[in-house]
């Protein structure tokens, strides 16, 4: 499958107080992955960044999913992952130094995810200080938070020294409610219709910049759901 981000239209991380590192990936990601780069975010007064390249980013395939060093933010996922109704999403994110402010998570509802009509729900973790994000984005714009961040004591921090941290997150779509997951916890539950965004769909991980993760183990829980 080519990588949807090699035709994608750049990233939202800015080069001037936030830069994004230089990696130097393929170009290629491991069988039956796409990816999508975050669209250029508009800086008053300042230049646009070059739209990044798919060697931007490294995604090699390890024992029980990928690893991503990025290189710019962008969502990962398998076609194959499309799930509806009432199910349970999962994945297991394992970074082995520290990560500074930067987040990592899981999306579902995704749709047109190699276009600008691009949607899904995002929900992601900072382990820097235990911070959690639930967001929407419905287009190349930008997204808007249901959930701004908050800290909350379920997220595994980044250890002292090293700055290692894994952290078990999940989605649990059910009928009238979402719940989010953080390491067997339920850190906050939103009522389906409070979304503006429908959960059907595509299945994934996001990875802001500068990260360097192991995804393990995505999954999505036929029994609490259906999964086609």
């Amino acid at each position: 499958m080519t990588p949807a981000g090699a035709q994608s239209i750049g990233v939202g991380a800015g080069p001037y107080s936030d830069p994004t590192h230089k990696v130097s990936g393929s170009g290629r990601m491991p069988a039956g992955w796409a990816m999508r780069f975050d669209p250029i975010v508009a800086r008053a007064g300042r230049p646009a960044p070059a739209p990044p390249r798919a060697t931007d980013v490294d995604v090699q395939a390890v024992a029980g999913g990928v690893r991503v060093r990025s290189g710019p933010a962008a969502i990962y996922w398998r076609a194959s992952d499309v799930a509806s109704g009432r199910f349970t999403v999962s994945a297991t994110f394992t970074q082995t130094r520290g990560m500074a402010h930067e987040a990592y998570g899981l999306l579902v509802g995704g749709a047109h995810l190699d276009d600008g009509r691009e949607r899904y729900l995002y929900f992601v973790v900072r382990p820097q200080d235990g911070g959690i994000l639930v967001s929407r984005r419905t287009s190349d714009a930008r997204p808007t938070a249901l959930v701004p961040w908050t800290v909350h004591p379920a997220v595994h921090r980044e250890r002292a020294g090293d700055g290692a941290a894994t952290n078990r997150l999940a989605v649990r779509v059910d009928v009238d409610s979402v719940w989010f997951v953080a390491n067997d916890r339920v850190v906050r539950a939103l009522a389906r219709a409070d979304l503006r965004i429908p959960t059907d769909g595509v299945v994934g991980v996001r990875v802001n910049h500068n990260l360097d993760l192991l995804v393990t183990d995505l999954r999505v829980d036929r029994a609490a759901g259906r999964i086609r």
